[in-house]
């Protein structure tokens, strides 16, 4: 039965508090990355790369992070704040080509000619890193709303954010599970309270788990993926972020009330009890 509690304690601390430590490490982290490339540093790179290939247009969203309807007028920044919205993106300057692009081996060999790492070519683009630029070669598609060939610079990834993420991770889980811990004890005689936390933490759980795999990925992957995406891109989904913040009000609420109630509420079976108190009889 203790170690069963145990695994409890330790499932509430990963939730309630490992998680927000391992986000906002990973959020502080993203701040060390350097400048994106400006129009004219975009313009000179692509026409180094491919000087044949006229451009169509040039982007750039200089944010972080961002959700990519932002400023349309179908996109509400409430409903992105309480529920959440899809197509979140990372900052990035992007150059739209009008022209197909040639095989992936011979953009691979221009890249490390023009001074770039190349670090994956495959048919689902090329990724090449040089200075704090990651440079994303990807194919026209219908599927990602790509009419022509784009080059996407964006960030690359301070080796900050895996460091500030673990270490919020498991900062995080061992002071929560202090704090669960000493809590529980006093917990007990406050019945009522466990639905609100049995509840958020299930609504929490999602969330967690996603950060987890999102870091393990990070550190564990031989090759950066097509787009570098952030620990805490799951919990900005739709509908995720609104789940994950009603968890975190249900535990908010619980651990208010478990704390400025001098007395917990009755226990169910207290309450059942029939007064045992002799009625005073008037002479």
């Amino acid at each position: 039965m203790r170690l069963h509690r145990k695994l409890l304690l330790a499932v509430v601390a990963i939730v309630a508090a490992a998680t927000p430590a391992a986000m906002l490490g990973a959020w502080l982290g993203w701040y060390a990355a350097g400048p994106l490339p400006t129009v004219t540093q975009a313009r000179t790179v692509s026409a180094e790369l491919f000087p044949a290939a006229p451009i169509a247009k040039i982007g750039r969203h200089q944010q972080l992070f961002y959700y990519e309807h932002e400023g349309e007028p179908e996109f509400s920044g409430v409903t992105a704040a309480l529920l959440g919205e899809d197509d979140y993106r990372i900052g990035s300057t992007e150059v739209t080509l009008a022209a197909p692009l040639p095989d992936f081996a011979e953009i691979a060999e221009r890249l490390v000619a023009n001074g770039w790492t190349v670090d994956r070519a495959s048919a689902g683009g090329v990724v090449g890193t040089k200075g704090d630029w990651s440079l994303h070669v990807l194919p026209a598609s219908s599927v990602d709303s790509r009419p022509g060939p784009v080059l996407e610079f964006v960030r690359v990834e301070p080796d900050l954010v895996g460091v500030l993420a673990i270490t919020g991770l498991i900062s995080g889980a061992a002071l929560g599970y202090l704090l669960m811990n000493r809590l529980s004890a006093r917990m007990k005689s406050r019945l009522r309270l466990r639905p609100l936390v049995s509840i958020g933490t299930v609504l929490l759980l999602p969330n967690a788990l996603a950060v987890v795999v999102s870091i393990i990925q990070s550190n564990a992957a031989a090759s950066p993926p097509v787009l570098p995406y952030p620990v805490w891109d799951f919990y900005m989904s739709h509908g995720f972020k609104g789940m994950s913040n009603l968890g975190v009000l249900l535990l908010g609420t619980a651990a208010v009330l478990h704390l400025t109630w001098k007395e917990g509420p009755l226990k169910f079976a207290d309450q059942a009890k029939p007064s045992t108190r002799p009625m005073s009889t008037s002479s």
